[in-house]
């Protein structure tokens, strides 16, 4: 016997799955979790501040030398964050030199690639090379080079003929040697000195010059091979230099994977040295 065809309203239905809104939530929660310690993972260094410094540009310099905090400031307490280092040039041009907020470590930029170095417990030091978390600089100096002159050292020079020289290459250079300027010199060094800032060592004492050089990490090696990079002020660097000084250098190692202010090296013969090319 043939049946009649049920109509759509007659055919059963089996019923709605209900979602489990426990598991959902769950998953939500977990989810917002992960992502807050990730979040917390990366900004780990460095919290995410304001920046309250438009930084000051030294007029006539070559590179338009431009300085976010000074060094006198940095004597004077003010250790908080002036500039975030993501937001600066990265051009091949760009060199620069600075503190990390609270004097946690050294800052170095050759040739727009940024150089970190924290200051760690037991007189050890950790570098990075183009971080990718959030930094901040208590000072920095900073300059954008169009061209650069190169020329090659034919003989050593010692740290502490340095200035001298850099000051009469520069003027035989036709830059005004009188006024600050950027220095860029790569090849090998001997007898190397250097020092990372280690602003939690201090704890709440004033950072006086004493204390910054009791307290830092020291590294010394008899040789190595990488870059330094600063500027050079007999004049008018009183923002840029220590007091009683007429340069201010950092120096790249990357084979020791070590960065940090230079107190002494010899520059060896068959270095390279670059000066802007004078506007």
């Amino acid at each position: 016997m043939a049946h009649a065809a049920r109509s759509n309203d007659e055919i059963p239905r089996p019923p709605l799955a209900r979602p489990n809104l426990g598991l959902v939530a769950w998953a939500l929660f977990g989810v917002l979790v992960a992502a807050f310690l990730a979040y917390g993972f990366v900004h780990s260094r460095a919290p995410m501040l304001r920046f309250n410094s438009p930084g000051i540009t030294l007029d006539g310099t070559p590179g338009s030398i431009h300085t976010y905090g000074s060094i006198p400031e940095l004597l004077d307490g003010k250790l908080g964050p002036k500039v975030s280092l993501s937001s600066l040039p990265t051009g091949p041009g760009v060199v620069g030199i600075g503190s990390l907020s609270e004097l946690r470590g050294e800052i170095a930029i050759v040739r727009g690639v940024t150089w970190l170095s924290y200051a760690e417990p037991g007189n050890h030091t950790t570098v990075e090379r183009s971080p990718t978390s959030p930094e901040s600089a208590a000072f920095l100096a900073l300059a954008d080079v169009p061209h650069w002159r190169t020329e090659r050292l034919d003989a050593p020079i010692p740290f502490d003929r340095l200035p001298s020289e850099l000051e009469q290459r520069a003027a035989r250079a036709g830059l005004d040697a009188s006024r600050p300027f950027p220095v860029l010199i790569d090849g090998t060094f001997s007898g190397i000195e250097l020092d990372v800032a280690n602003g939690p060592a201090l704890g709440a004492a004033k950072p006086t010059e004493e204390r910054l050089h009791d307290t830092a990490v020291k590294f010394s090696s008899p040789s190595g091979a990488g870059s330094i990079v600063g500027f050079v002020a007999a004049n008018e660097g009183e923002r840029i230099v220590h007091a009683g000084q007429s340069m201010h250098l950092h120096i790249v190692l990357p084979a020791e994977k070590q960065v940090g202010h230079l107190d002494s090296a010899t520059i060896e013969a068959g270095s390279t040295l670059s000066l802007p090319v004078p506007r």
